[in-house]
Order: structure tokens, then C-alpha cells, then sequence
């Protein structure tokens, strides 16, 4: 998938295919210079190899928990995200991602109070606000503070419905991978080859129509392309 997302963006900036831009496309996936919804596969080499050691703090208690959660949180998104305040740079590889796995696991096993969720979800608010109205959020990437409490507060408040498992919600579950991996390349063609201007006039609708068209188009491939059976391994 990173090989075909690699080509697909030199074919995008040279407007042809030859042999040259193939070995450049092998050369970005070696090197990690892909689409950015493929970040990921790098950083979760790291995770799933301290995944035993992370997952056996959270089984001892959720004391344990707490205070492994906690110095990822402290060490890798609150430092980080106010270093320029008191000149104290923090880097621990995957830890901002390891704070998410070890909250994730934290909240799957129930040890998140109520007034602990009230707290979270009214900073996560606050924090989208900042996102939207702030003078600087060009910045705010997945390990930035305000980033990270509004995913807590979406993450948990989701947690909290109780959602029966009907036909259609099981079927767009079995799509996620799929339109995860396949949404950027609708996103390219409508911004690169379609020249769909996003950002003049109403950006805010447009872009909220935009993600709804985006989403919709993505889980209708995806499904069709679940109907092949040597695709349907990938999506």
C-alpha cells in the first residue's frame, strides 16, 4: 500500500510513469517519505516491540497503570508541548503514541471515573476551541496538548455508548481499514487532479461537506473492493 500511495505521488508531481520514478517511489517507502496517513506503520514497529512490557504494567493493577500513563503523558505531550515556556526538551521515542495505547487501556478496562471524564472532556473542550479560534494551531500535530485532550475526550465519550452491535454498523466496521487506507488517494484527485478549492468562500461548510463526500465514497469502494477475494486480504 506505501509502494502504491509512493508512485501514485511521483506519477501526481511529474505527470508520467517511467522506470526512474518507480525506484524513487521503492527509495520514499525505504525511507519513510510517503503520504502522511501512512506515518504510522514506522512508529507501530516500535510500539508492538514494547507492546509485552506496556501490557503487563496495565494488567498488574490500575495503579500501575495510572503512573506508566501518566509519565508518558508528563514526558512525551505536556513537556514537549510547552518546552518553549521553560526550556526543558523531553524526547522518548513512540512515547507520545504509547501515552494513547496505555490510556486506551486504561479506559477499556473501566478504571476512568466520572469526575475524571467530566475534567477531561471540559479541557478537551476548551482545547478544540483553542484549535479553531487560536492564533497559532499550524503546529498542533497528533502529540500536541491540545490535539491530545480533544482525542481523550472523543475517545471517551465514545466509550460511553452503548451501542448495539446491528447489521450496518458491523458492515462499516469491517470497512475501517479500508477507508482509512484508500480516503488520501480521493483526497489527491480532488485536490490535485480535480482542483477542488477547499479554503475560499464558506471553508468550513465546504470542508465539512467535503470529509462527509470523502468518507462516503471511501466506504462504498472499500466495500466493493471487499467483494474481490485476493483484495479483501488487504481491506
Amino acid at each position: 500500500v506505501g509502494l502504491f500511495y509512493s508512485l501514485l505521488e511521483e506519477v501526481f508531481t511529474a505527470r508520467t510513469l517511467n522506470f526512474p520514478i518507480c525506484i524513487q517511489a521503492v527509495k520514499n517507502v525505504l525511507s519513510g517519505n510517503i503520504w502522511d496517513h501512512m506515518w504510522f506503520v514506522y512508529s507501530a514497529i516500535g510500539i508492538y516491540l514494547v507492546l509485552p512490557v506496556i501490557h503487563s504494567f496495565l494488567r498488574r493493577g490500575k495503579h500501575d497503570g495510572y503512573i506508566l500513563t501518566a509519565l508518558l503523558f508528563l514526558s512525551s505531550i505536556l513537556l514537549p508541548s510547552i518546552e518553549e515556556l521553560i526550556s526543558v526538551k523531553a524526547v522518548l521515542p513512540f512515547g507520545g503514541y504509547l501515552f494513547y495505547v496505555c490510556f486506551g487501556g486504561i479506559v477499556a478496562q473501566d478504571h476512568i471515573s466520572n469526575r475524571s471524564l467530566y475534567i477531561i472532556c471540559f479541557a478537551g473542550a476548551l482545547s478544540l476551541a483553542w484549535i479553531l479560534l487560536g492564533p497559532d494551531t499550524q503546529g498542533a500535530g497528533y502529540l500536541h496538548l491540545s490535539v491530545c485532550l480533544v482525542a481523550m475526550s472523543v475517545f471517551l465519550l465514545i466509550s460511553k455508548i452503548d451501542l448495539k452491535p446491528s447489521k450496518g454498523l458491523l458492515l462499516l466496521s469491517n470497512c475501517t481499514w479500508g477507508i482509512y487506507l484508500i480516503h488520501p488517494f480521493f483526497i489527491n484527485v480532488a485536490i490535485k487532479v480535480l482542483k477542488i478549492d477547499l479554503l475560499t468562500s464558506m471553508p468550513y461548510l465546504k470542508l465539512c461537506i467535503f470529509a462527509v463526500v470523502i468518507f462516503c465514497v471511501s466506504a462504498i469502494s472499500t466495500f466493493l473492493l471487499r467483494k474481490i477475494p485476493l483484495v479483501k486480504k488487504l481491506f
